[in-house]
């Protein structure tokens, strides 16, 4: 009480100091002009105190957006970038696997070559002596090696397979994961950002006097 009665006070004096400040000729214009901007001041000083909030909600939001934006930005990119290491660690394998199996072929294949070189030359050789005894052995050896050949083609053709088959499975695991982490990314930071700006839209709640 003894607050407002200092400031009533102080109110009713001010009209009668301010007067004795102005000259006799502009007393009663300046007067009704300071009267005047004072009711001014207190009919427009709400609506900036609102105005400096609403400001402030905005940048808030504004913020919040760009940091979602940026999130969101970066973990695509991380994800891009995951998906491309996968894809060239998997052209890596599979080019290694597929060298690795043309080597094995064409050594075996020499291999074959020269063990059937050697067995007609000996064939040759000894063809004179027992030429029935001999031509069996080069049918049974040349069977031999055909079946040997055979069975590592046949390999080969099953490891290159199975090498394809688990690439293709760790490709697909990879992609999948980096996508269930992007997914998931997103949705917790478009989340936050919703609760935030849920708060900062709650929190700046304009009241107009």
């Amino acid at each position: 009480m003894t607050g407002k009665f200092f400031v009533a006070g102080s109110f009713a004096t001010i009209y009668v100091f301010t007067a004795e400040l102005y000259p006799t000729s502009v007393r009663n214009l300046a007067v009704g002009s300071g009267s005047f901007f004072g009711r001014v001041a207190g009919v427009v000083a709400p609506y900036i105190v609102q105005l400096v909030r609403l400001a402030i909600c905005t940048v808030v939001v504004v913020v919040v957006v760009v940091v979602v934006v940026v999130v969101v930005v970066v973990v695509v990119v991380v994800a891009a970038v995951a998906a491309a290491a996968a894809a060239v660690v998997v052209v890596v394998v599979v080019v290694v696997v597929v060298v690795v199996v043309v080597v094995v072929v064409v050594v075996v294949v020499v291999v074959v070559a020269v063990v059937v070189v050697v067995v007609v030359i000996v064939a040759v050789v000894v063809v004179v002596v027992v030429v029935v005894v001999v031509a069996v052995v080069v049918v049974v050896v040349v069977v031999v090696v055909a079946v040997v050949v055979v069975i590592v083609v046949v390999g080969v053709v099953v490891v290159v397979a199975v090498v394809v088959v688990v690439v293709v499975v760790v490709v697909v695991v990879v992609v999948v994961v980096v996508v269930v982490v992007v997914v998931v990314a997103v949705v917790v930071v478009v989340t936050a950002a919703a609760v935030v700006l849920s708060t900062t839209a709650t929190s700046c709640n304009i009241t107009w006097y």
